[in-house]
C-alpha cells in the first residue's frame, strides 16, 4: 500500500483535493462516482476513490488504482499524487534501457548512454523503461513505458500490453517489441499497428507494462 505524506495540520492526515477530481472527471463527462468504478479494483467497494477523499478509506489506494486514475483523468501520475496528499520522491529514478519506433520495435540505448527518466512511485523493484519515439503512435508519443525485467513469459502479460523479447536476442543485440500478447491459437501477439504476428516460438520473455507515464 502507498503511505500518505505527512502534513502540518492537527489531525497529521494528508487533506486530498477533492474539487480536483471532481473537475477534472466533469471533463470527461463523468462523475466522482463513475471515477471510482471505473479505476478501483473490481472486489472494492465502488465508492472507495470517494472515501478516501473523504477521510473514510485512509491509506487503502492501491498502486494499480491510482495508475488508473491517472489514465482515465488524463493527468500525470505526480499531478494525481499531489492531489491526493501522497509524497512522490522527486529524486526516484531508474535507467532508460532504449526506444520504441514506429514499428513497436525496441531500439536501444547504448551502454553507458542510458538516461535516467523518472521512476514510477513504487520503485522498490527493479523497474527499466523505454521512452516511445513514434509520432505514428499518437495515443504512445513521447510517453514512457515501465515494466520488469522477465526471463520468461509472465502469465499477467496475456491480454496486457507487454514487452516481449524475440528469439535471437542477445546482451550486446537485443531483438524486442512492444505489443498485446494475445491467448490465440497460434500463440501470437499482435502488434500496436495490428500488421504483424509473432509466433509463441519466437518469444523468448514477455513482461507486463506495469506503468505508463504521458507526456
Amino acid at each position: 500500500m502507498v503511505r500518505p505524506k505527512k502534513q502540518d495540520h492537527s489531525d497529521n492526515e494528508p487533506t486530498p483535493d477533492t474539487e480536483w477530481f471532481v473537475q477534472r472527471a466533469a471533463e470527461f463527462g463523468f462523475s466522482l462516482m463513475e471515477l471510482s468504478r471505473r479505476t478501483m479494483a473490481g472486489e472494492r467497494n465502488q465508492d472507495a476513490l470517494g472515501r478516501f477523499l473523504s477521510g473514510k478509506g485512509r491509506n487503502k489506494l492501491r498502486p494499480s488504482e491510482i495508475a488508473r486514475i491517472s489514465v482515465a483523468l488524463g493527468a500525470p501520475i505526480a499531478e494525481v499524487f499531489a492531489a491526493l496528499g501522497f509524497d512522490l520522491p522527486e529524486t526516484a529514478s531508474c535507467t532508460a534501457i532504449g526506444q520504441i519506433a514506429g514499428d513497436s520495435t525496441f531500439l536501444p540505448f547504448p551502454e553507458g548512454r542510458r538516461p535516467q527518466v523518472p521512476a514510477p512511485f513504487d520503485h522498490s523493484h527493479r523497474y527499466q523503461a523505454v521512452e516511445v519515439n513514434a509520432p505514428s503512435l499518437s495515443a504512445w508519443h513521447d510517453a514512457i513505458l515501465y515494466f520488469i525485467p522477465a526471463a520468461a513469459v509472465q502469465v499477467r502479460s496475456i491480454g496486457r500490453l507487454a514487452m516481449v523479447e524475440l528469439a535471437g536476442s542477445t546482451p550486446k543485440s537485443p531483438k524486442a517489441v512492444v505489443g498485446w500478447l494475445e491467448p490465440s491459437a497460434e500463440g501470437g501477439i499482435k502488434l500496436l499497428d495490428g500488421k504483424q504476428e509473432i509466433l509463441a516460438a519466437d518469444i523468448i520473455s514477455a513482461a507486463p507494462i506495469k506503468w505508463v507515464r504521458m507526456p
